[in-house]
């Protein structure tokens, strides 16, 4: 990992694209088992039923019509099609909590409807950070890039999603050379954008899927008390 590599903290929200096989839902488990879920509950909106993020042990999970988590720690959604009323619900429900991490795979999933502009547009202020992934960004909200904190861009197959991320993300961006898309990748690499530094590299690949796995027991595991 680069140096001056900045990860989101509480309040940031974060795009991750790329096609299948990239290297996208690792980079972006690797990136939440970092994230402050001992400080606030971060729920994973799984529609895919990726098996690296059922591996979490100790992840608990939830059900749309369920109260929200009050407690620290990882949780698991699991929506499925036609459920775009109850999410839309769920999440006018997180707005209203606040302090509540979003772990959202696929964007493309979710619909486009007010409570997501509106938790995009006060995610900062209410403490909901969100981790979006989408492998057809020119399906996803164009809220998810203008409010996002930080980009990562994995090898996209469709002219129309690069052009998309391209026309959606800062122009530093699209101007600096790690991100040009002539410039071939190695395996699971990634181009990174911290908005705030105006910061831009090229991201080597993350540990395995194991060490992340293992990170998330470690934080995850109930500390002793000591009488």
């Amino acid at each position: 990992m680069a140096s001056r590599l900045r990860l989101p903290d509480h309040t940031h929200r974060m795009t991750i694209n790329g096609r299948t096989g990239t290297g996208k839902t690792q980079f972006a488990a690797w990136v939440l088992s970092k994230s402050p879920f001992d400080r606030i509950p971060y729920v994973i909106m799984d529609f895919k039923r990726e098996k690296l993020l059922n591996s979490i042990h100790r992840a608990k999970y939830l059900d749309l019509s369920e109260k929200l988590p009050k407690k620290s720690g990882i949780y698991i959604l699991q929506p499925s099609f036609g459920d775009d009323d109850a999410i839309e619900r769920w999440f006018w429900r997180v707005h209203n909590r606040e302090k509540l991490g979003l772990f959202i795979d696929e964007g493309y999933m979710i619909p486009v409807r007010k409570a997501l502009r509106v938790l995009l547009t006060q995610g900062r202020s209410k403490h909901i950070p969100m981790i979006i992934l989408s492998q057809r960004p020119s399906g996803v909200s164009p809220f998810i890039y203008s409010e996002a904190d930080f980009h990562c861009c994995f090898p996209l197959n469709d002219i129309d999603d690069v052009k998309t991320v391209q026309r959606r993300t800062p122009r530093d961006f699209l101007l600096h050379p790690a991100w040009n898309p002539e410039r071939k990748l190695l395996p699971f690499q990634s181009r990174w954008y911290d908005v705030a530094n105006d910061y831009s590299t090229i991201l080597n690949p993350v540990p395995s899927a194991d060490v992340i796995l293992e990170d998330f027991d470690r934080r995850l595991k109930p500390k002793r008390k000591w009488i």
